[in-house]
């Protein structure tokens, strides 16, 4: 709350925990995108991998409203790894890894040898 000065938080923080503060930018977040499916096409090309499929995984405070136009995420993904079958859905917390993210994006791959 920028008019009392503080931050609050859903959820119970442990000491020593590390918090990141963001802004949401849908030109940043593109650019975001734009670089993380570069370096997974990228390292397809490396080890010598085909892209079979993917799936993306966007949160429901991104999308149409958030980038100004419906599947502009989408757009990017296919746009630097090609034309791949490519599906995807909104969804309320996004995960990668060992982690829960908010207001991210995750785009897996399926690959076989060539």
């Amino acid at each position: 709350d920028p008019h009392a000065g503080v931050v609050a938080i859903g959820d119970e923080v442990e000491k020593g925990a590390w918090l990141m503060f963001v802004r949401r930018d849908p030109a940043a977040a593109l650019a975001d995108l734009r670089r993380a499916a570069r370096e997974i096409r990228d390292e397809l090309v490396d080890s010598g991998r085909l892209a079979l499929g993917a799936v993306y995984v966007s949160c429901s405070g991104r999308g149409g409203p958030h980038f100004g136009k419906p599947a502009a995420e989408l757009e990017v993904i296919r746009d630097v790894i090609g034309d791949v079958p490519l599906t995807g859905f909104f969804a309320g917390g996004e995960i990668a890894h060992s982690r829960l993210y908010g207001y991210t994006g995750v785009l897996t791959v399926f690959t076989a040898a060539r």
